[in-house]
């Protein structure tokens, strides 16, 4: 499997080594390379897609900052074997008095609507596409502290509302448990 052209047949974009972490980050959420299982070395990789040790490289620094993969000098480049706990640290920023904030849901909601009018402009351009609406309520240190509210295409995420369960919504394991997405960024916006 070859990547060169600015459109893959894996349907990735962009430089080639972002298709190349984008191909890596495709195997990690389908458990091509179990949790904790080695990866290829460097030029076993290069050599299977048809790319420069370098261009692995720059893909591997990528998922090791997403902290999908680590890499330990002189024994290799391992899958992290994230739980649901840990798929929650890596994007929790909320910080109060100088510290980050534990949270946990107090109120679970979830369910297919229309899209509502202002979401952001990734997906804008879905407006008229159904959506899976989560509505959350967290908790922290005994005082409610925070409402959350995802939005999602449901073409993308078939079934999501019933997948979640309201005593522990674990989103980044839904999402790659049962539709081999991995999260690799959250954009926040606080109001």
């Amino acid at each position: 499997m070859q990547i060169t052209q600015p459109q893959t047949a894996f349907g990735f974009s962009g430089p080639l080594y972002a298709q190349v972490a984008a191909l890596l980050r495709s195997r990690i959420s389908k458990s091509f390379w179990t949790p904790a299982a080695p990866l290829p070395n460097e030029a076993s990789l290069a050599k299977e897609i048809g790319v420069s040790i370098g261009t692995v490289r720059k893909a591997l620094e990528i998922l090791e900052g997403e902290r999908l993969i680590k890499r330990r000098q002189g024994r290799g480049t391992f899958v992290v074997d994230s739980s649901e706990h840990d798929d929650a640290a890596r994007f929790s920023n909320l910080i109060f008095d100088g510290r980050r904030l534990n949270l946990e849901v107090t109120e679970f909601r979830a369910a297919v609507g229309p899209m509502p009018p202002h979401v952001g402009p990734s997906v804008q351009a879905l407006a008229s596409a159904p959506a899976v609406i989560i509505d959350m309520t967290w908790r922290a240190e005994q005082t409610v502290r925070g409402a959350e509210r995802i939005v999602v295409v449901e073409a993308r995420f078939p079934g999501l509302e019933s997948v979640l369960q309201p005593t522990a919504p674990a989103l980044f394991q839904v999402y790659r448990s049962h539709y081999h997405v991995v999260v690799h960024r959250v954009i926040e916006r606080v109001r």
